[in-house]
C-alpha cells in the first residue's frame, strides 16, 4: 500500500516535471538567425569598445612616460657638472640644482674648443685658504701648484726628480707633479743640497746626514765623532764633504770629511779656521772651502782649494789659500777649473792653478742683495742703491753684459746664461737684456724663491710648489 502510494506519487512529480518543461519550451527554444547576428554584432562591438580602452589606457601610458623623461632631462640640465680630470682620466660630477648650465655633453665639447683654439696653455684658478692665486701657462690637468702642509724649507731639482724639503719631510716629485716618494726625517734642522742625481739631506743642528739617488734612500751616516754639522755638500758623482764643528777646538775650528759615493771616508782636514761654505768641482777633483775670521777689527775670508786625489796636507799651510778682506757671500765652480767667488763688495774670477794670471774682478756699488752663477760663467747680482735696485750680468771675464733697474720687491734670482729670472712678491719675470723683459707668471700668494737645474725654472711660496716657469 505504502509502495503503491509512493509510486504514485513519483509518477505524479513526473508528469508535474514534464507538464512544466512543456510549459517552459517556448522560453529555451533555439534564437532565430535575426537574433543570432544582433548578439554577434554586440559582442563584436563589446571587444571593440574593449581593446579601444585598453589602446586609449597605454597611449596615456606612455604619454606619462614621455612627459616624464622630457622633466627628468629638464632637470638634469638644471644642474651644474663640474669636470676634474686626472692622469688616469678620472671624471667626477658635482651637482648643483640652483643653477642653470647646458648639458655634460655641450660642456665637454665647449671645453674641447677651448683647447683646440687655446692650444695647452691656459690660464688656471687655483682657490687656496690663503687666497686666490692667478697662474698663467699651466698644461691641462696639471696637478701644480702643488700644496704642502709645512712650510717649504727649500726645493732642490736633479736630472731624476724635484726634492721639496717641508718641516721634517723630503718629498719626491717628477715634472709633471706627481708624486714619487716621501722620507720621512729624523732631523731636528734639516737642510738639503743636490747635484746632477743626488741629493744630500743633513742637520744643521745635529750629527746626521743622509743621501738620495733618485727616488731612493743611499745611505745614512753619523758626521766624524759625532760633531754638529755645520755645512755640506755633494758632488755630482755622488761624494759628499761634511764640516763640523769639533767638541774639543784645540787650536781647530772646523773639521773638514770628504766622503766617497758609497759613504765611506776617504780623509779629514784639521783647519784652524770657522769654515762656513764648501763646494765640489764638476769632476770631483777640487773642493772650496771659505771660511770667515777676524782680526779684532775687521771680518775677512779665507779660500782653501783642496785636491781630492793627492790629498796629504797635515795643515793649513800646504794647501792653496787666499784671503780677502771683504766678508764672504757665496762662490760656485765653472767646470773643473773654474771659480765665481762673490764678497760683499766685489765678484772675483779665477782657474785653479793659475791664479794671478787668470784673476778678474769688478766691484759693487751700492749693497749685494742677490747673487747667482751658472755653468756658462755668467754671474747676475742685484745691489741697492739710494732704494732703486739695479741688476747687473757679467760675463766670465768680470766685464758687464747688461744692467736693468728693477721696481718691486725682489725674492730671488736665478741666471741661464745672460738671461735671468727674477722673482718677486707677486710675480715672475724673464730679462734677456737691458731693454728686454717679460712677466711670466703672475700670483695672489707671496711668493719664496726659485729652484733651477738646466733649463728648468721652478717657484715656490711658503706652502705652496708651482709648475716650471
Amino acid at each position: 500500500m505504502n509502495d503503491f502510494e509512493n509510486t504514485d506519487i513519483d509518477q505524479q512529480q513526473e508528469l508535474s516535471e514534464e507538464q512544466i518543461r512543456a510549459n517552459y519550451v517556448p522560453k529555451y527554444a533555439a534564437p532565430s538567425k535575426n537574433a543570432e547576428k544582433k548578439e554577434a554584432k554586440r559582442i563584436k562591438q563589446a571587444e571593440k569598445s574593449k581593446k579601444k580602452e585598453e589602446k586609449q589606457k597605454l597611449k596615456e601610458e606612455k604619454k606619462k612616460n614621455k612627459a616624464k623623461k622630457q622633466d627628468d632631462a629638464q632637470a638634469s640640465d638644471e644642474e651644474i657638472v663640474r669636470v676634474r680630470a686626472s692622469d688616469d682620466d678620472k671624471k667626477e660630477e658635482v651637482k648643483d640644482s640652483k643653477r642653470k648650465r647646458p648639458s655634460l655633453k655641450l660642456i665637454l665639447g665647449f671645453i674641447a674648443s677651448v683647447i683646440l683654439i687655446a692650444g695647452v696653455i691656459f690660464v688656471a684658478f687655483f682657490t687656496q685658504d690663503n687666497g686666490t692665486v692667478t697662474i698663467k701657462k699651466i698644461k691641462p690637468n696639471s696637478p701644480f701648484p702643488i700644496s704642502l702642509t709645512d712650510e717649504i724649507k727649500k726645493v732642490e731639482i736633479t736630472k731624476k726628480c724635484i726634492y721639496v724639503l717641508s718641516g721634517t719631510n723630503l718629498s719626491c716629485y717628477d715634472e709633471k707633479g706627481e708624486q714619487l716618494n716621501e722620507f720621512k726625517l729624523s732631523y731636528s734642522a734639516p737642510r738639503i743640497t743636490a747635484s746632477d742625481t743626488y741629493a744630500l739631506v743633513y742637520d744643521s743642528q745635529g750629527n746626521g746626514f743622509s743621501v738620495c739617488k733618485g727616488t731612493e734612500l743611499s745611505y745614512s751616516r753619523k758626521s766624524k765623532d759625532e760633531c754638529q754639522i755645520i755645512c755640506a755638500e755633494i758632488g755630482k758623482k755622488g761624494d759628499v764633504t761634511v764640516v763640523t764643528r769639533p767638541q774639543n777646538s784645540s787650536g781647530t775650528a772646523s773639521v773638514l770629511t770628504y766622503y766617497d759615493s758609497s759613504g765611506n771616508e776617504e780623509f779629514s782636514w784639521l783647519c784652524k779656521d770657522y769654515i762656513i761654505s764648501v763646494r765640489v768641482s764638476d769632476n770631483s777633483q777640487h773642493i772650496l772651502a771659505a771660511a770667515l775670521n777676524s782680526n779684532l777689527v775687521d771680518i775677512y775670508t779665507q779660500l782653501y782649494i783642496i785636491p781630492v786625489n793627492d790629498f796629504s796636507a797635515k795643515n793649513d799651510s800646504t794647501l792653496f789659500s787666499k784671503k780677502f778682506k771683504s766678508p764672504f757671500i757665496d762662490m760656485s765652480f765653472h767646470g773643473n777649473k773654474g771659480v765665481a767667488i762673490c764678497l760683499k763688495d766685489k765678484l772675483i774670477r779665477f782657474s785653479i792653478g793659475s791664479y794671478d794670471k787668470s784673476k778678474k774682478s769688478v766691484n759693487f756699488k751700492g749693497t749685494l742683495l742677490f747673487n747667482c752663477s751658472d755653468g756658462s760663467g755668467h754671474t747676475a747680482v742685484v745691489t741697492n742703491t739710494n732704494t732703486k735696485n739695479v741688476l747687473f750680468v757679467y760675463n766670465k771675464n768680470c766685464e758687464l753684459v747688461y744692467k736693468m733697474k728693477l721696481k718691486g720687491n725682489i725674492k730671488d734670482i736665478k741666471n741661464i746664461g745672460k738671461k735671468v729670472y727674477v722673482l718677486f712678491e707677486n710675480s715672475a719675470m724673464l730679462v734677456s737684456s737691458e731693454d728686454k723683459s717679460k712677466t711670466l707668471a703672475e700670483f695672489d700668494i707671496i711668493q719664496k724663491a726659485l729652484a733651477l737645474y738646466g733649463k728648468d725654472v721652478y717657484n715656490y711660496s711658503s706652502n705652496m710648489l708651482f709648475s716650471k716657469i
